[in-house]
């Protein structure tokens, strides 16, 4: 069955309208509504449904027991002493150097947009 991308939605029902009585049978408590839409010319009528696919409780969502970092969260990450080019860049960007020598404090964002993620420290 093809599907027509130039269509508009002329009506939407919930399940248990008149309308959905058996989609709702068929599909039970997964099917969330029905959608009727109309080609650009009117010569076809399409019925679609949206229907739920996985439920998941939302701590099983991220596999990694630690949150993503906002943009603006300060994270660490390990440069080389010898890596000067990106000590410059860390530097130019606000970043702080640890007494150590070999980890950067900075934004979560900046590690992101110089593709630092894989040198992350705990």
């Amino acid at each position: 069955m093809a599907t027509c991308p130039n269509s508009r939605v002329i009506k939407k029902l919930h399940p248990g309208d008149a309308g959905t009585l058996k989609l709702a049978e068929r599909y039970g408590r997964d099917l969330v509504c029905v959608r009727y839409r109309e080609t650009e010319d009117g010569s076809q009528r399409l019925t679609t449904i949206e229907i739920v696919v996985d439920v998941r409780d939302k701590r099983d969502v991220r596999k990694s027991p630690h949150p993503r970092p906002k943009s603006d969260d300060l994270v660490r990450v390990k440069v080389l002493p010898s890596e000067f080019r990106l000590r410059q860049r860390l530097h130019a960007y606000g970043a702080r150097c640890e007494p150590d020598g070999h980890i950067w404090l900075t934004r979560w964002l900046i590690v992101k947009h110089l593709k630092l993620t894989n040198r992350l420290v705990k």
